[in-house]
């Protein structure tokens, strides 16, 4: 745009404003538009050649990286129209809305982390070169920052046809997320839910899924583990951990920490574990189930609140079924960890495998 441009005298010019672009390979077979940039029609995300697109700066010049990601995803939604032989029309599709603000119950709930300063080199350092200037995170700070995300739109999702409205969400959702609607239903209100999944296990109908889909995952890798784990020769108990996926069980000296006779499940955060999964690992062969949960000491910055109580009423409860069907009530303990300290980890893991040891011993 002529109207746009400005001229500023001057004797160095330092591009900083992304990366450019080499269209050496291509520019004989694809049209470029006067500036230099692949010509498309904006529309359709199509170039002059046909079944060849195009998004992102290379055709609209610098932008954010969520324009880019929002241009891509354009991108894809046309190249999936003309595999299906589809006319696409970028304009005719429709915008996602805004997620509404939270509410001020919900968010007088909320345990509010402030964000973690970026290390940086110091300036009278950094004027010194043309080195980068963020430092970056260690592991244990990228987790943490990672962890204040308010997981919008992935958490809690009523099923309706399952739903009789007990109002037991209601009664334990400590966001205070679902209510009475206008009509008398229990609505769970999408945009304010904060994912901790505390509702999934409590439901006596099952009748509220999670959006996304890492609890299910989570779920289906108990069967492969534990078949995996019994599938060995060992005189050891066969036992399964479960624990957070989250905090220090992310840290990479616990996702390479390996147990002979240990199979560990990580479920995005242990509120999302139901007493189901508990006993499933022994319907497939398992001898113990040790759970292992985080120990709330500042350290984490877990952002769920009385993750503790339910998972223990949990074990509690599976441990009262299986002794009910002759296992026995000891074939499951649940422990805590600060989740710092791998070797804090395996010896819990160990203790537990003891104890089952004992149970399996005594019960012959």
């Amino acid at each position: 745009n002529a109207d746009c441009k400005q001229v500023v005298g001057g004797e160095i010019v330092v591009f900083a404003i992304g990366q450019g672009v080499d269209l050496d390979s291509i520019k004989s077979e694809i049209e470029l538009d006067g500036s230099g940039r692949i010509a498309f029609n904006s529309r359709a995300m199509t170039t002059s050649r046909p079944g060849v697109f195009a998004c992102g700066e290379v055709v609209n010049g610098p932008g954010t990286a969520v324009q880019a990601m929002a241009n891509g995803r354009l991108a894809a939604r046309a190249i999936l129209d003309y595999l299906d032989g589809k006319t696409s029309d970028s304009a005719a599709s429709e915008e996602t809305p805004a997620i509404d603000k939270l509410d001020a119950a919900v968010l007088g709930e909320l345990n509010k982390i402030p964000r973690h300063p970026l290390p940086m080199i110091n300036p009278a350092e950094r004027i010194r070169h043309f080195q980068q200037a963020e430092l970056g995170f260690d592991p244990m700070a990228a987790i943490r920052e990672a962890r204040r995300c308010l997981g919008c739109y992935a958490g809690a999702q009523r099923i309706d046809e399952l739903c009789v409205n007990c109002l037991t969400c209601i009664r334990i959702c400590p966001y205070h997320v679902p209510v009475i609607g206008e009509n008398g239903q229990v609505l769970i209100r999408n945009e304010q839910c904060q994912a901790c999944g505390l509702c999934l296990s409590i439901c006596p109908a099952y009748a509220i899924k999670f959006r996304s889909p890492y609890v299910e995952q989570a779920a289906n890798a108990i069967e492969p583990a534990v078949k995996e784990l019994i599938s060995g020769n060992n005189s050891e108990p066969a036992v399964l951990a479960i624990t957070c996926a989250y905090g220090g069980f992310a840290l990479p000296g616990f996702l390479g920490n390996k147990q002979d006779r240990a199979a560990v499940v990580r479920f995005p955060c242990l509120a999302k574990v139901d007493s189901l999964h508990l006993l499933k690992a022994f319907e497939l062969g398992a001898d113990g189930v040790v759970v292992i949960g985080c120990r709330d000491d500042g350290k984490l910055d877990c952002p769920y609140k009385e993750v503790s109580y339910w998972i223990k009423q949990r074990v509690e409860h599976a441990c009262k079924l299986l002794a009910e069907v002759g296992f026995g009530g000891e074939r499951v303990i649940y422990a805590e960890t600060t989740g710092l300290d791998p070797e804090e980890f395996n010896h819990l893991v160990s203790v537990a495998t003891a104890r089952f040891k004992e149970a399996l011993a005594g019960s012959v």
